[in-house]
């Protein structure tokens, strides 16, 4: 039987009295009125075996509360796929007989079976917006669910369950022997991505309502992450944190001066090999790679991951912009994003740069840091906090992210703006990056009001142009 006949005899079979609906999972949902099949890409198919989707009616099923609190009416789906409708039609037939005699009930839709189906519906998506970060949170929330004994989503204890493995949900430090408890924000994230899992069964009519829906987790509080001040970002940005110099090239100039001039004393004052004395004394000074991201994150607020992948190409001097590309390693919005340069940080790319837009795909801040393990980003962007005469404590690179944020909330600036620079989707989320923004109203009293903020942190800097990139 050729594909069309098929798809007839499916559209007469159709949600018929009998209680037997039959779908082509082929076909294109959108295009459902036209009687010619529509095929989507042999690639996004699901497998020719499990075709056509089946689905029996069993009157004996109990009632299940609704989205509205209320009372459904008595009965359920069971569902199989197939090849053929023909297929399906004779299972269907045998098990509504069962159904009727009260030999056979519905299947339990177990979470693990489910939580394979949610999964590869993540993997397959066409716009490719799921990591694979998020796909083993996911895989994580499914097995921990399986783990703690939830395993029909029907049975009327799976909320119960549910909520006792959250409650008792440990904090994700694996090296510790005895963790302490979850924070509520990680087991809010957990109870979302389970959530999204009932959210999928239910476009597969599976269940009717979500059954996590009386789930809760305890209230989770804004919390105020760690800034800079101002006073540590013009130390981060200034020219005097730049060059490599200040560091042991400098140490070594002056135990070279304190020796007299004598190479070997200063050496062994040092305890360095008369080698390496040399070639730091000859050695030219350098751009310290981590200024320059400091000054990316500073003026822009972008993620480290975005900083790292910034190429001049992206840098637009006569518009006065920066498009961070949907591409763009890092971007989580999936598009692309145009952040407006400040004069200070024009200025400084226009120095970099040669004064003009340059189609090079180097990348701003040295290729080496692309190879980075985070822990490894996280401490070289400390040990630079310690060269520029800061103590960082536990504010890591991601700390700039959210001082950008709360300077632009202190200097007036609109929390849309505030989010599309900083490319944030949610407005929870904006929020808590710029919770801070009142420890910084004080520091910013004096500063000149531009629409958009402008930030004023080099103004006591000398400014020493840096070796251009050529082409």
């Amino acid at each position: 039987m050729d594909t069309v006949a098929l798809l007839l005899e499916a559209k007469s079979m159709g949600r018929t009295k009998s209680g037997i609906v039959v779908e082509d999972r082929w076909r294109d949902n959108a295009l459902s009125t036209s009687e010619k099949l529509f095929l989507i890409p042999a690639g996004d198919r699901c497998p020719k075996e499990s075709r056509y989707l089946i689905r029996v009616w069993d009157p004996r099923a109990p009632a299940k509360l609704t989205r509205g609190g209320t009372m459904g009416r008595p009965g359920r789906y069971r569902n199989e796929c197939f090849a053929t409708v023909t297929e399906g039609q004779r299972w269907a037939t045998q098990e509504k007989g069962e159904f009727i005699k009260g030999t056979s009930s519905a299947l339990t839709t177990t979470i693990a079976s489910l939580g394979v189906a949610f999964l590869e519906s993540l993997r397959t998506r066409i716009d490719g917006s799921v990591t694979e970060r998020h796909l083993a949170q996911v895989g994580q929330v499914i097995d921990g669910m399986v783990t703690a004994g939830a395993r029909d989503i029907t049975d009327p204890t799976f909320p119960d369950v549910v909520q006792r493995w959250l409650s008792k949900l440990p904090a994700q430090r694996h090296w510790q022997k005895n963790p302490r408890p979850a924070s509520p924000s990680l087991r809010r994230k957990f109870l979302v991505i389970a959530r999204s899992v009932m959210a999928y069964a239910q476009e597969r009519r599976l269940v009717a309502y979500d059954p996590l829906v009386a789930v809760k987790v305890g209230r989770v509080e804004v919390k105020r992450r760690g800034v800079f001040t101002i006073a540590d970002l013009g130390a981060l940005v200034g020219d005097a944190s730049r060059w490599s110099d200040k560091g042991k090239r400098q140490e070594t100039h002056r135990a070279l001066e304190a020796a007299g001039g004598n190479q070997l004393a200063a050496a062994k004052a040092l305890g360095i090999a008369p080698s390496t004395m040399s070639y730091r004394l000859n050695s030219e000074a350098e751009a310290d790679p981590w200024w320059m991201v400091a000054v990316l994150l500073t003026y822009t607020g972008v993620r480290l991951s975005e900083a790292i992948s910034m190429t001049p190409r992206m840098v637009n001097l006569e518009a006065g912009t920066l498009l961070l590309p949907a591409a763009a390693a890092g971007n989580k919005m999936k598009r692309d994003r145009r952040i407006r340069l400040q004069p200070e940080l024009h200025a400084i790319l226009a120095d970099l740069l040669g004064g003009k837009s340059i189609s090079l795909d180097a990348p701003l801040v040295g290729e080496h840091m692309a190879a980075y393990s985070p822990t490894n980003l996280s401490n070289g962007f400390k040990d630079y906090c310690r060269r520029c005469g800061i103590t960082p404590g536990a504010r890591g690179p991601h700390a700039l992210r959210h001082t950008f944020c709360a300077l632009m909330t202190a200097l007036g600036a609109s929390p849309f703006l505030v989010m599309d620079m900083a490319g944030h989707t949610s407005a929870q989320v904006a929020k808590g990056y710029s919770a801070s923004a009142e420890e910084l109203v004080d520091q910013v009293s004096e500063w000149q009001r531009h629409e958009p903020p402008q930030f004023y942190l080099r103004r006591n800097t000398q400014t020493t142009a840096p070796r251009e990139i050529r082409k």
